[in-house]
């Protein structure tokens, strides 16, 4: 019984009494007659397109009722929410695995005869065929044809109305037109219902099935990206939280009409979204209304109230929660970002960019972070003074790690301290000069480090904020502790320990046991050292649960353990800040954790072990677009093929790493100088004929090249990104050299190579062919 051409429902029982050949005359009326009709019958009755006279249902139920035969088949875009009625939710057609479309790596190890197998690209080439009869899927087209299905998301419609248009464009022009789906999809069968000739006609069809609120509610749920929560959908829809109820209750009747689907919750909390195409119509109709300026507003006003709360929170018990819902909301977090732009809402977009500092940073958003903050900086704006340099100093924050960027940095800081001196913010001025001081440590300035840390010191005092003046005392006791007067270093901390304990803030809590930690064992009391720490763990777990900052505490203190005397107790606190970090989906500190795991598997002689840490790191390296730490995980895999023996593969990470390192932006950056030194030496050991002078030069040179770095920038950068060492294997093959070569020999050769020009050498290096190094069967 195909319903689709009737809107009344109290037509419904005289189209089926019409399918069935039960005529209405006589004396009973239609409904009775056809109960009689289907009383005494077994029956699989079909009614298709019920979606626009869902109104009848409850006489789909009479009939179920009269007649113990009757099965009911019901097709609709809406659920009859009868008591009898089984649900079931008709998918979009199967689609390709991500690995088998990508248009970077065409059909991945997906054959083309597997590709085709998936329904959605089975219909496209039926229909395509249909209208080409020569259309044939390749390796070269395979991927465009997926990627198409997907754009469509695998809706049966969309696809076969696109394939109709492959008489006028191959694959890829197809794709590329894509992006205006609604335009392109159109001129379908003409035996078709009107509805079914274009994916507008078809979407229209149920959009016109909604009430005036619905309607109103689905296309202003069309400016969010990527999904939404039921709070989003209040907050742009209504401004008045009375209408909580309404918003639940006009949502739940678009999920009921399948133009909104469940996602996958994120921090628990139910999201939903629509159907690419839908998203485009629902755009287009608040185009449509002029709405999507207010709309856009409302839209962009909820996601910087969202990230102002969230951000805050992010150091304490629910900082997976906090992190995943603001992954969750990225794609609208951009759109929002991209709306103020647009619109000229300087301040709002500066909000925007930096008030997820803490989220750029911990789930590997680096880049984008920072590429939005300066974008905005470099404009002309007219904007709040205080928005400015609070925006200065979350992108300084987030660049103050990077060599690279220290004098635009620096400057950056310095506008943002003016700022917040000029408006009498202490709170904001103790912040930037602290940051200032971790840039000053960082470059070698201990004088100026310690100074800066005094002033933020002296300005959270006069602030009189506690949690500020905590930190600033910590900070400092670090400091002294390293570079200065221990002892007042001491009294700092244990007033920062106490502040904390009265203010019941269990990170700096933390924080503060963790310094002393290190204070303790750096006076050779590894005893204390630990008890701190197992306090430190105890805490963490019980007051912060898992977050970024107890996994980096358990990390430096593993790390600064690690080569003492209990180095199983400090790997387990580095493998437990892996499973931490791993836990939170927190990609940047991973590389460093793994490389310091893989060079301590590699000096036990474990070599399965050090290459698997090695090339999980490079793994997630590339992943994060990290070209030093991806050089340095190539780097240990060298050192492991080199242990056991493999010049030939050790030559070739060497060689990667090398030209990884020597790619790195600026030739004055120290890592850069560090890397290219590490890589130099690690392929001059690949070459068997150690005993040739021309090997011992090599070797000076690298020295001398090393020598110009200073040891104090080799340690500072250290604790920057792992580097993997194989120093025993490196005065071995020199040992070998030497004895091989003669002492005096040797002496002139190195004399030599400490005067070379390190790009001679390096070339020199490459053009070394590797053979077995003589290390007899491997290294141990």
């Amino acid at each position: 019984v195909d319903l689709a051409p009737i809107t009344d429902p109290a037509l419904v029982i005289p189209t089926i009494a019409q399918a069935l050949g039960v005529p209405d005359t006589g004396n009973l009326p239609i409904p009775v007659r056809l109960k009689h009709f289907l009383h005494a019958r077994e029956l699989l009755l079909l009614l298709d397109n019920f979606e626009q006279v869902v109104d009848a249902a409850p006489l789909v139920a009479e009939l179920l009722a009269a007649a113990a035969g009757l099965k009911v088949l019901v097709t609709s875009r809406i659920g009859l929410r009868l008591l009898a009625e089984h649900e079931y939710a008709v998918p979009p057609l199967a689609l390709p695995p991500k690995t088998a479309r990508t248009l970077a790596n065409p059909m991945a190890d997906t054959s083309t005869a597997e590709f085709t197998q998936y329904a959605a690209v089975a219909l496209f080439i039926a229909r395509a065929c249909a209208v080409k009869a020569d259309f044939m899927v390749t390796n070269a087209t395979a991927p465009a044809v997926a990627e198409i299905c997907v754009r469509l998301d695998g809706l049966p419609l969309a696809i076969e109305l696109a394939a109709a248009r492959i008489k006028l464009f191959p694959p890829e022009a197809l794709l590329a037109r894509l992006s205006a789906p609604l335009a392109l999809l159109t001129s379908g069968p003409r035996d078709l219902p009107a509805r079914q000739q274009t994916i507008r006609a078809a979407i229209d069809w149920s959009y016109q099935l909604l009430n005036a609120a619905e309607q109103r509610l689905f296309r202003l749920l069309g400016v969010f990206i990527g999904g939404f929560t039921l709070e989003a959908a209040e907050a742009v829809s209504s401004q008045q939280s009375s209408a909580t109820g309404e918003t639940l209750d006009l949502l739940a009747a678009l999920v009921d009409h399948s133009l909104i689907v469940a996602l996958e919750p994120a921090a628990d909390q139910p999201r939903y979204g629509m159907l690419e195409l839908l998203h485009e119509y629902a755009l287009d109709r608040l185009r449509g209304a002029n709405e999507d300026k207010a709309i856009g507003r409302r839209h962009a006003a909820y996601l910087l109230d969202l990230v102002e709360t969230l951000e805050p929170k992010i150091d304490g018990p629910q900082y997976a929660m906090i992190l995943n819902q603001l992954e969750a909301e990225l794609p609208n977090i951009r759109a929002a970002l991209s709306w103020a732009g647009l619109a000229g809402e300087y301040d709002m977009e500066l909000r925007l960019a930096s008030a997820p500092m803490a989220f750029w940073l911990a789930r590997g958003h680096h880049s984008e972070g920072c590429a939005a903050l300066q974008a905005v900086l470099s404009r002309p704006g007219t904007g709040q003074p205080i928005v400015r340099a609070r925006a200065l100093n979350a992108l300084g924050r987030m660049r103050v790690g990077e060599s690279a960027y220290w004098p635009e940095t620096v400057a950056g800081f310095e506008e943002s301290l003016a700022i917040f001196r000029a408006l009498g913010d202490l709170n904001g001025s103790a912040e930037v000069l602290d940051h200032l001081a971790l840039v000053a440590g960082s470059r070698g300035d201990v004088e100026q480090a310690l100074a800066l840390e005094e002033m933020s010191l002296l300005d959270s005092r006069a602030a009189h904020n506690p949690v500020r003046t905590a930190w600033a005392l910590q900070n400092l006791a670090d400091m002294l502790f390293t570079h200065g007067d221990a002892a007042r270093g001491s009294e700092l901390l244990d007033e920062s320990l106490t502040l904390f304990e009265g203010l019941g803030h269990a990170l700096g809590r933390i924080n503060g046991l963790t310094t002393r930690a290190l204070q303790v064992h750096n006076q050779g009391d590894d005893q204390r050292a630990r008890a701190f720490m197992e306090e430190v763990v105890e805490r963490g777990h019980t007051t912060l649960g898992q977050t970024e900052r107890l996994a980096v505490t358990l990390f430096l203190f593993g790390q600064a353990m690690l080569w003492e005397d209990d180095q199983a107790w400090a790997l387990n606190m580095i493998q437990q800040s892996l499973a931490i970090f791993r836990a939170l989906d927190i990609l940047e500190p991973i590389p460093l954790v793994l490389h310091t795991l893989g060079e301590a598997s590699l000096a036990q002689g474990d070599y399965v072990a050090a290459r698997a840490r090695f090339e999980e790191s490079q793994v997630v390296c590339r992943k994060l677009g990290n070209s030093w730490d991806t050089a340095a995980a190539l780097l240990g895999m060298g050192h492991v093929a080199l242990a056991e023996g493999d010049a030939s593969s050790a030559n070739q990470f060497y060689r990667e790493a090398l030209m990884l390192f020597m790619s790195l932006p600026a030739w004055d950056d120290r890592l850069r100088h560090v890397g290219v030194a590490a890589g130099l030496v690690g392929l001059i050991n690949t070459v068997h004929s150690t005993g040739s002078e021309q090997v011992v030069r090599l070797y000076g040179a690298a020295a001398a090249y090393r020598a110009t770095i200073g040891q104090a920038a080799l340690n500072e950068l250290g604790g920057r990104s792992a580097l993997p060492s194989n120093s025993a294997i490196d005065a071995r093959m020199r040992g070998l050299a030497r004895t091989v070569v003669g002492e005096d020999a040797y002496n002139a050769a190195w004399v030599a190579g400490q005067q070379m020009n390190i790009d001679d050498a390096i070339a020199e290096a490459l053009a070394l062919v590797p053979s077995d190094p003589m290390l007899g069967g491997g290294m141990t």
